[in-house]
């Protein structure tokens, strides 16, 4: 997906890869976000989800969050606050919609892969630079009971040590990045690839990212059809969901990377604001998935350990 506009020289490097048919008396926002919900939104913050294989899954999930909106917690001292605005303000949501007062500090989605390594996609990190700007950050959830997330543990913040995979280059190579962290991640359990040509049309797979950069949420779908390296699915994913690991909801695998798809909001012309962009039926596409099964080479190449 698209990342957000205060990141705006690295925006430009991302597609937008489809567009929606417009909602009655809406227009397309013109703001550069791409995703959708499809027909009824699935999203769920991960202290509604009930699948204890689910929950377990989405421990491995990390959220790249700019250093720069994690600044020492005036409070606490183990705890960094959370700069960002919220989801409402960073993209001006009408009143009313899902998610609104929640954070948008998420640039991007991962996963952990083994103990010291960070898969996302491509154009989330593009340079050893950029990758130094960011903190990997696990645990970025909303909890039972309490009030909206404003600060992370310092224990669950980690840095880039390098970018190990080869810079993305559009139309040249994978969007997948790998992000060797600067140590090893403790009392998370990575999550493994599937390998295997196991996607099919009609699958049932799940998203666990951060949509529009807010806390960790759940996202289901099925798959519309099969490439040789992609796959489209309707999964109601946004921007900050790059890079999200794709799951297999039969195998419990990872069978991709959410690389884009359609607008995020369109406009609400009468008040000057922005609607979740509801795709129905064949309006929308899909979203695009970069299959794992197309990457075993390259990435045993990268990783041969895997």
């Amino acid at each position: 997906m698209e990342q957000k506009s205060k990141l705006f020289f690295y925006v430009l490097s991302v597609l937008v890869l489809t567009h929606c048919g417009n909602q009655a008396g809406l227009t397309v926002s013109r703001r550069p976000l791409n995703g959708a919900v499809y027909d009824n939104d699935s999203r769920l913050d991960m202290k509604n989800v009930k699948d204890p294989t689910i929950l377990f899954l989405a421990k491995a999930s990390v959220a790249l969050i700019a250093s720069r909106d994690l600044q020492q917690d005036p409070h606490r001292e183990d705890f960094f606050s959370l700069l960002a605005p919220s989801v409402g303000a960073q993209e001006n949501l009408c009143d009313g919609e899902r998610f609104e007062d929640q954070s948008s500090a998420a640039h991007c989605s991962g996963t952990l892969i083994d103990a010291t390594h960070i898969l996302t996609a491509g154009h989330c990190v593009q340079s050893q630079e950029f990758c130094n700007k960011l903190k990997f950050v696990f645990n970025y959830e909303e909890k039972t009971g309490a009030s909206p997330v404003d600060s992370i543990a310092k224990k669950d913040v980690y840095s880039c040590k390098s970018l190990v995979s080869p810079a993305y280059v559009k139309d040249k190579t994978p969007d997948m990045a790998i992000i060797e962290l600067t140590t090893a991640v403790v009392n998370v359990t990575p999550i493994e690839m599937e390998w295997q040509n196991s996607v099919s049309e009609g699958d049932s797979v799940f998203a666990i990212g951060y949509p529009s950069g807010s806390p960790k949420k759940l996202a289901q779908g099925q798959v519309l059809n099969v490439g040789a390296m992609y796959f489209r699915a309707t999964i109601d994913t946004f921007a900050g969901n790059s890079g999200s690991p794709i799951f297999s909801d039969k195998t419990k695998r990872i069978v991709g990377i959410l690389k884009g798809g359609a607008l995020d909001y369109v406009e609400d012309t009468e008040k000057s604001c922005n609607r979740v962009n509801i795709c129905k039926e064949s309006t929308c596409r899909g979203e695009l998935v970069l299959r794992t099964a197309s990457l075993k080479n390259y990435f045993e190449q990268i990783l041969p350990k895997h």
